[in-house]
């Protein structure tokens, strides 16, 4: 039996679960930092885009982010995951899944942070500066996709293989989750210590016009309109977000010492000791009998991996091997994320706007700014 074979056969472990710790919480991240925005954009419309009704001369509706602003904060994260699978996928290849894995995860607690602290002296400046960290973000979120799903892939069993890649995955939805949580607590906590008034749906002093009301009752309808949107919840946005890089940070020392993946040592590398000691971490879950010769298997590696590096070469030696051999398998998989990736994602950063439209939330005009 060779040594990866020894990988493959090798039952779960402890080393198993600390893959899958790492690695899932690299994917629960990334969803937590793509899809709380969708829950702040309406918070930002209020506090940065909030007409004036003296400039306007007449009542006015609850602040919104113009469509053009309100699309390019919801999905310029996005932009920048098509960016980062394609440089960091590369250099995984290159440099090794260990070392790019860690820079990645620098990227998103740096940008999760940064983008927080996006300040100016207008609104467009605030909103251009929180797209240009999420779109930074956005490029480390994609390197992390696929470093996570190859390393968990990398150190699975034949029988264990889709069942873990399968566990890392769904804790997307935990981080959905955990972004919804956490913004109603934020929530509520602010909404408790700074209470906020009604927006006023009417001129309070029974005005079915602006320009037959009084000056105090145009100035009482202004109080009411910034009473509903205290400075405070500035900082509700900025809370839930920079929230985004604790979960990564609590695993930076865990993806530092994390060993390389015995395949990529073998196949790329061709470092016999890393191979070995990877190999060791993942194989603890083996009987006496496969252990025994996993020893044997490691004194031969050298051997090993030649013959396996020659075979490797007469296979996929290129990328049009590759393509010749697995083409239709890879065409008919990326196709099948391509279309389920467009339903996911448009449904989780618009449907706020959906439940707009069908009713489930009141119209913006009835709600104050933290409760709508």
């Amino acid at each position: 039996m060779s040594t990866l074979k020894l990988l493959d056969a090798a039952k779960l472990s402890l080393f198993h679960i600390k893959i899958i710790v790492i690695a899932g919480a690299g994917f629960f991240t990334d969803a937590y930092d793509l899809f709380s925005i969708s829950l702040l954009t309406k918070l930002l419309g209020r506090i940065y885009y909030q007409d004036n009704p003296f400039t306007i001369g007449n009542t006015v509706d609850p602040g919104r982010l113009p469509i053009e602003v309100d699309s390019a904060v919801s999905a310029v994260a996005l932009v920048g995951t098509l960016v980062g699978q394609i440089i960091f996928g590369h250099l995984g290849d290159r440099m090794g899944r260990k070392n790019v894995y860690g820079i990645v995860l620098v990227i998103m607690v740096f940008c999760a942070f940064a983008q927080s602290m996006s300040f100016g002296t207008s609104a467009n400046a605030v909103i251009g500066t929180l797209c240009f960290w999420r779109f930074i973000l956005g490029v480390g979120v994609g390197g992390d996709y696929p470093l996570s799903a190859t390393i968990m892939s990398e150190y699975s069993s034949k029988l264990s293989r889709g069942a873990l890649v399968g566990t890392i995955f769904a804790m997307q939805g935990i981080g959905i989750l955990a972004a919804a949580a956490v913004t109603a607590i934020v929530t509520a906590c602010f909404d408790a210590y700074y209470p906020s008034g009604q927006y006023p749906s009417v001129l309070p002093c029974g005005c079915t016009k602006w320009s037959t009301c009084s000056y105090e009752c145009q100035t009482l309808y202004y109080t009411q309109i910034k009473a509903s949107c205290p400075p405070e919840s500035d900082f509700v946005w900025r809370t839930v977000l920079a929230f985004g890089a604790f979960p990564a940070l609590c695993t930076l020392y865990f993806r530092s010492s994390m060993p390389e993946t015995p395949r990529y040592t073998q196949f790329v590398e061709g470092q016999t000791e890393k191979t070995a000691a990877a190999m060791a971490e993942a194989t603890r879950g083996l009987d006496e009998a496969l252990s025994a010769n996993l020893e044997q298997n490691v004194s031969n590696m050298e051997h090993n991996h030649q013959v396996a590096a020659k075979t490797h070469n007469d296979d996929c030696d290129t990328f049009q091997q590759f393509l010749s051999k697995y083409g239709w398998q890879l065409l008919g998989t990326a196709s099948t994320w391509f279309f389920l990736d467009i339903s996911f994602y448009s449904q989780n950063l618009f449907q706020k706007d959906v439940f707009t439209q069908v009713g489930f939330i009141p119209p913006a005009k009835f709600m104050y700014a933290l409760q709508e």
